[in-house]
């Protein structure tokens, strides 16, 4: 390749960098951060419901929101269809949250996200209906329900919103 023929390869790659930059920008400046709200610090779950009433409700601001649960010596997944999680030693853990609203209604969440946090979100029968997974906007939680099947200890319980 000559000298000419390097630099016009060079300048395409920077045209195209510039394109993508813009574009990525673009794409993402209509997107706010999605906003967490700390909803208790270290608690345990076991057997029993463990209730928390926010100090005040959370409300649905965005069409979907999840319950975050920091959690130490966690695996992944314990099965397919995620239901229970795998800690390090081996053992499997279930974990339920139940959202209750300004109306006694209570909403079942089940565990859809692993990363920093498991997150859990809205339960739905038919999994081909993502408006299913919608809350309505507006709808006020003024508790939440934690348990699970084996004692096991959150480092935070987090509410956050998410947008696509």
């Amino acid at each position: 390749m000559n000298f000419f023929s390097s630099r016009l390869v060079l300048f395409g790659l920077l045209i195209l960098i510039a394109i993508v930059g813009t574009g990525c920008q673009v794409f993402f400046s209509g997107r706010k951060t999605p906003e967490r709200i700390k909803i208790a610090d270290k608690k345990q779950l076991n057997q029993n419901w463990l209730e928390i009433i926010p100090q005040t409700p959370l409300v649905a601001t965005t069409k979907i929101h999840l319950v975050g649960l920091k959690l130490k010596n966690i695996k992944g997944w314990a099965d397919e269809d995620k239901q229970k999680l795998l800690l390090t030693d081996g053992s499997e853990v279930k974990i339920e949250i139940d959202l209750v609203d300004e109306k006694g209604r209570s909403t079942n969440l089940f565990p859809n996200g692993f990363g920093e946090l498991v997150e859990f979100g809205k339960r739905v029968e038919n999994k081909e209906n993502i408006e299913g997974y919608y809350f309505d906007l507006g709808t006020k939680f003024n508790k939440i329900r934690l348990r699970s099947d084996k004692p096991i200890d959150t480092e935070e319980i987090i509410w956050m919103e998410f947008e696509f």
